[in-house]
């Protein structure tokens, strides 16, 4: 496998300007990166999602990538590249467990890949393989030093596996590579209980509610032909599309396979979601946010996790608040003194308290939701989980909920 890796060929001049214009650095985010981690582990507290049984489940299976895209300019022909590529897995099963998925692992590489290094010391075992510029790390630990590290309580016969997966350029950073460990060592994320809605999704109440600050989650960038989170749970094999239950079993794992055995269509599955952000085209949502923006019923900056870049090419400020390194915390959003709302467009969980914030600054929440999406297997349920009581639930897709404020606004132009 070569790097740069081909993601999209022959670009217009249309594209390549979109690149130079909404493809920046700024202080909080690198649109030219996808970063993703998870973390998934047994315990009583999760024992729904992750089949928690009895003390003795301890499992765990973390992720962690980036991909870094960009395009070269100086050639005569501009090509959408990944340069670079980073994945790292780590396991903690029974022992027994874990020298089974090493025989898979082995036996899949061997033949395929070129053998670097070969190390075993009792139950310690380093491989090192490549494939072209393509690099395969196995690391397993009788205990693993994170883990020794943090003085984490584990079963004795539990051990750990690391994979590490990387192209042949990537600079390796130690804080880079200790994210997902931070990230494990914040506990479990607590789960808001869902309240009735006193307000309901009334248009007049919500355009009462204007002018109003913007939060923006997965639901338009669906709208805009982006496929949802969920895709990402599918190829990295997190959890189960329609179950929510986390794939700890070794068996589910087809993800490591799939590289292992044709690392091209691998990747080519990976980048699917940055390429479906940079062909995107902007839905009449973005529109007319945009117009509302420009009309001061909309104020601050858009609020967002996506890093689809949507908002900004709308024209519009975002404020970028994915974070990993500092999991669980809400950046100090300042909410703009004229917003009366948060107005909550498509986005769930919550995992860094935006919604409990403006609520604490005396905001309205609306959340604009039809709670589930369509997929190729029909409507995917995915309720929203702060709701309470003082909130507005509007269960509609974006676009629509949008068009139908904007129309009652220009029917009730007294408002």
């Amino acid at each position: 496998m070569k790097f740069p890796f081909k993601v999209l060929e022959n670009l217009s001049n249309e594209q390549a300007e979109q690149w130079k214009k909404y493809y920046i650095k700024t202080e909080t985010h690198d649109p030219k990166i996808e970063e993703g981690i998870w973390r998934r582990t047994q315990s009583f507290k999760n024992k729904e999602e992750s089949g928690w049984k009895n003390p003795s489940d301890c499992r765990r299976r973390m992720l962690h990538y980036q991909h870094r895209f960009d395009i070269d300019f100086t050639k005569k022909k501009y090509d959408l590249l990944l340069k670079e590529s980073y994945l790292f897995i780590n396991y903690c099963l029974p022992f027994s467990e874990l020298q089974n998925y090493e025989k898979i692992l082995l036996e899949k590489i061997h033949g395929k890949w070129k053998e670097i290094k070969n190390t075993r010391e009792k139950n310690f075992y380093c491989g090192k393989f490549s494939f072209g510029d393509l690099r395969l790390d196995i690391n397993i630990y009788e205990k693993h030093p994170e883990d020794v590290l943090a003085k984490r309580k584990l079963p004795k016969n539990y051990s750990s596996i690391d994979i590490t997966i990387y192209s042949n350029n990537f600079v390796f950073d130690k804080e880079f590579c200790k994210k997902p460990w931070d990230i494990l060592g914040t506990g479990f994320r607590k789960k808001d209980k869902r309240q009735r809605t006193a307000l309901g999704g009334s248009l007049k109440k919500i355009v009462e509610m204007l002018p109003a600050q913007v939060e923006l989650g997965c639901g338009p960038s669906i709208e805009a032909g982006i496929p949802p989170l969920d895709y990402l749970h599918d190829i990295y094999c997190v959890s189960d599309r329609r179950s929510k239950k986390a794939m700890l079993a070794i068996s589910q794992d087809k993800f490591l396979s799939q590289i292992i055995e044709n690392p091209e269509a691998a990747f080519g599955k990976m980048i699917e979601m940055f390429k479906s952000c940079f062909v995107s085209e902007m839905t009449n949502f973005y529109n007319i946010l945009k117009k509302l923006s420009d009309e001061g019923f909309i104020v601050g900056d858009i609020i967002t996790n996506n890093f689809d870049g949507l908002a900004r090419r709308a024209g519009l400020n975002e404020l970028y608040v994915r974070r990993f390194e500092n999991n669980h915390i809400i950046p100090d959003i300042k909410f703009h003194p004229l917003a009366k709302s948060l107005m909550v467009v498509g986005s769930h969980a919550d995992r860094r308290g935006i919604h409990r914030a403006a609520r604490e600054k005396g905001l309205f929440v609306v959340h604009i939701d039809p709670e589930g999406y369509q997929s190729s297997e029909g409507f995917i349920p995915y309720p929203v989980e702060d709701v309470l009581s003082g909130d507005a639930l509007f269960p509609e897709t974006a676009t629509t909920a949008f068009e139908k404020i904007y129309n009652y606004m220009n029917s009730n132009k007294s408002v």
